[in-house]
C-alpha cells in the first residue's frame, strides 16, 4: 500500500465509516500506516466517521497516542433543513393521497423540531408511531406517544451514542444480563447507580 501510494504521488485520504466498532489495535494500525507512508514523502489523512462514542474512546488513557493526533468534529444535525427533511419524511411514508397535514398538526412538527429532533435517526423514530396512531396528531399527543419510548429512554440515548449492549458490556465491565436488566429499567437501585456513575465519567450523556 506504501509503494501504491508513492507511485501515485498524490494526498490520500481514507475514509472509515461506523468507526465507533474500530478495534483500538486497527486504529494503532492505522496510525503506524499515516508513518510508514510519511517516511515515503506521501501525505496520509484518515476521516473516520462515528457515535460519540469514537470520541470518549479517543480520550481514554490506553488510546492517549492516537487522540492527541486527532482533530474532531461534531455534528451539529440538520440545522435549518430539519423541517424540510421531516415533512418529506412523513410524505413519503404516507399512504397515497395522504397530506401530512392529516398526519401530525403543523405545531406538533415545530414542537419536535424545536425541542427534541437534532438527527436524521431521531428524526426517523416517530414515523412508525404516527403511521400506526390517529391522524392529526396534537404536540401532547405525539409526544407521549413515540419520544419517550424512541427518543428520550435509557437505550435509544446511548444507541445514538454509539452504546450497544455489546458496546456497554466492554465499558462497563459487566455481564450481559446485567446490561440488559440496566437498559431495560429493572436492575437493582444500587447496581444501577454504579452503572450510571461509570458511564458519567467515560463522558457518555446519560
Amino acid at each position: 500500500m506504501r509503494d501504491l501510494m508513492k507511485k501515485g504521488k498524490r494526498p490520500i485520504v481514507i475514509v472509515v465509516d461506523e468507526a465507533h466498532d474500530l478495534h483500538h489495535k486497527t486504529l494503532t494500525g492505522l496510525k503506524r500506516l499515516m508513518e510508514v507512508v510519511a517516511d515515503a514523502g506521501v501525505l496520509l489523512s484518515v476521516l473516520m466517521v462515528g457515535h460519540p462514542r469514537l470520541r470518549n474512546d479517543l480520550r481514554r488513557p490506553q488510546m492517549e497516542e492516537i487522540g492527541y493526533r486527532t482533530t474532531i468534529f461534531d455534528y451539529e444535525g440538520l440545522g435549518a433543513a430539519r423541517r424540510d427533511y421531516m415533512a418529506w419524511l412523513l410524505s413519503a411514508c404516507a399512504a397515497e393521497g395522504v397530506k401530512v397535514s392529516e398526519l401530525l398538526e403543523e405545531a406538533a412538527i415545530d414542537d419536535l423540531i424545536a425541542e427534541r429532533l437534532r438527527t436524521p435517526l431521531q428524526i426517523d423514530a416517530p414515523d412508525s408511531c404516527v403511521s400506526a396512531s390517529e391522524p392529526n396528531l396534537s404536540p401532547p399527543k405525539l409526544s407521549n406517544r413515540c419520544c419517550r419510548a424512541l427518543i428520550d429512554d435509557l437505550e435509544p440515548t446511548l444507541t445514538r451514542n454509539g452504546y450497544d449492549e455489546a458496546a456497554l458490556v466492554t465499558q462497563l465491565n459487566a455481564r450481559p444480563s446485567d446490561v440488559r436488566a440496566f437498559l431495560g429499567g429493572t436492575l437493582d437501585p444500587e447496581h444501577s447507580l454504579e452503572l450510571t456513575e461509570k458511564l458519567r465519567q467515560a463522558g457518555v450523556p446519560i
